[in-house]
C-alpha cells in the first residue's frame, strides 16, 4: 500500500490490520467450494423438480454463517484499504 492510500484509509476512519494467516485463505476457500457445491446441487434439484429447497436452504444459511464467522475472527475491523 503507498503511503498515499495509508494515510486515506486513516481520513476515511479505517484501522490497518496485518493480513490474515495463510490458513484462513485455505479454510475460507474450502468453504466456498462447499458453498458453491450446494448451489450446484440446488440448481440441479430445480431443474429436475426434486426439489428440497427448505433443506438447501437451511445448509446453505449455516454455511454463510460459518464464512462470517471465520471472516470476522480473522478480520475483525471495517476493512476497505
Amino acid at each position: 500500500m503507498s503511503k498515499s492510500a495509508y494515510v486515506r484509509c486513516f481520513i476515511n476512519g479505517y484501522e490497518p490490520i496485518s493480513a490474515p494467516p495463510t490458513e484462513y485463505y485455505r479454510i475460507l476457500g474450502e468453504l466456498r467450494a462447499i458453498g458453491n457445491n450446494i448451489n450446484q446441487i440446488a440448481h440441479r434439484a430445480n431443474v429436475t423438480d426434486d426439489i428440497r429447497a427448505e433443506a438447501y436452504c437451511k445448509e446453505y444459511a449455516v454455511l454463510t454463517r460459518i464464512t462470517d464467522d471465520l471472516t470476522r475472527a480473522f478480520l475483525p475491523r471495517k476493512h476497505g484499504c
